[in-house]
């Protein structure tokens, strides 16, 4: 963990630095890369690639860390990606009724944001099949419990599907 700085009142927020997961070396995210801003970004991206992996853990961990910086709903694009990162774990990892009110809130962020998810194929891949009722629920999810829910989600010790 590092202290951040540069913020207002010297916060003693810290965060962790995104890392490729092991046995990584570079990163390649297709013809349709995700574009979220700053830290989030980075922590998304290696999120992203460690899904591609099927290193659900890493994926999680890394999308959590995006979550910390872009949990202030005037980041609703940033936070679209991220909440679809947590879904398509989520879904991979069995947890059917939170992936889908997960994709619900994220369906939500995108329109908000009035710009499209990218590598949406990613993530439609590893959800499948949703219950409607939670993702209606998703979609009519106040924001901050959005947030807790996607903090909620949580992968078992060795998850590499």
């Amino acid at each position: 963990m590092v202290p951040r700085r540069g913020v207002p009142g010297g916060s003693t927020r810290t965060e962790t630095k995104p890392r490729l997961p092991s046995g990584v070396t570079t990163i390649s995210l297709g013809s349709t890369p995700t574009i979220v801003s700053g830290i989030a970004g980075a922590h998304h991206s290696v999120g992203e690639v460690a899904l591609r992996q099927g290193d659900l853990g890493e994926a999680l961990a890394q999308f959590k860390e995006a979550l910390v910086e872009v949990d202030d709903p005037a980041r609703v694009y940033d936070a679209a990606h991220v909440f679809a990162g947590v879904a398509a774990v989520a879904a991979r990892l069995g947890l059917t009724r939170e992936a889908a009110t997960l994709w619900g809130v994220a369906e939500r962020a995108e329109d908000e944001a009035g710009s499209p998810i990218q590598a949406r194929d990613l993530y439609e891949d590893a959800l499948g099949v949703l219950p409607e009722d939670a993702l209606a629920e998703g979609r009519a999810l106040p924001f901050e419990e959005a947030v807790e829910a996607a903090r909620a989600v949580s992968a078992p010790a060795r998850s590499r599907r």
